[in-house]
């Protein structure tokens, strides 16, 4: 699809797109994407429908999304929804690397990692010294569902900042990056200029109907100009008598 564009720079962040939402960034549609989310949205309130798998669009942090804190069996759980995607960290920091490393020096019991499968997509939760940690949301990998309840621990202990996971760190996608700064400066005029485009040709295309009117109707416009005569004609007559009138 990208043809000649692979090699520029807008080709490359578009490899380096990880959500619907940065593919739309990158291609100056985020008001549409947004508009139409929000459609979904109230869609599936209507539905009483949550959506549960898919990676459209993330928030910006933790401070967006719940924490929730439950009772089951007996066992304290702990949850959140989150997904794993990888172009939002950097090989140093994995979220199962930093969860080994914090249970590792503090000398805690676990991790143990537990899955359950629903229509192809995994679901992972993760237990450290007898606390359940799970993400709401689905991944299509094991491996990537582990990463996600690895996020839900991190986050709930406060061992990493509230954009951990949600947002690509610095470098991390530089291409990406670049293109969305680029693109969000030039959303302003490129918006304009688009509806004044989209102005232009409907007149153009009132234009060519007309003209397409007359050419297939010779009478319509004989018709049109004999009216248009007649009109003169009665305004001149009515001129005249007025000036008579006068005198």
């Amino acid at each position: 699809m990208l043809r000649e564009l692979q090699d520029t720079p807008r080709g490359k962040a578009f490899l380096e797109t990880q959500t619907l939402q940065e593919i739309s960034i990158i291609w100056g549609l985020e008001d549409y994407f947004k508009s139409q989310l929000a459609k979904q949205n109230e869609g599936r309130k209507t539905l009483n429908f949550e959506m549960s798998e898919g990676k459209t669009a993330m928030p910006p942090s933790a401070d967006h999304v719940k924490i929730v804190e439950r009772e089951e069996n007996g066992q304290k759980v702990v949850e959140m929804p989150i997904q794993f995607i990888r172009g939002n960290f950097h090989n140093a920091d994995l979220p199962k690397m930093l969860l080994n490393t914090h249970v590792f020096r503090n000398q805690l019991k676990g991790p143990k990692y537990s899955h359950v499968v629903v229509d192809k997509f995994f679901s992972a939760s993760v237990t450290v010294d007898g606390v359940k940690y799970i993400s709401t949301l689905r991944e299509k990998s094991k491996r990537y569902s582990e990463q996600g309840a690895a996020i839900v621990f991190l986050h709930a202990m406060g061992l990493v900042n509230k954009t951990y996971g949600f947002v690509p760190p610095e470098g991390a996608r530089k291409y990406l990056t670049e293109v969305t700064r680029q693109t969000a400066k030039k959303d302003v005029i490129s918006n304009e200029t688009i509806r004044n485009n989209d102005t232009r040709l409907e007149n153009e295309d009132t234009d060519c109907k007309k003209r397409r009117l007359e050419d297939d109707n010779p009478s319509v416009s004989l018709n049109q100009q004999e009216t248009s005569q007649e009109t003169d004609t009665s305004r001149n007559t009515n001129k005249s008598s007025i000036i008579d009138g006068a005198s």
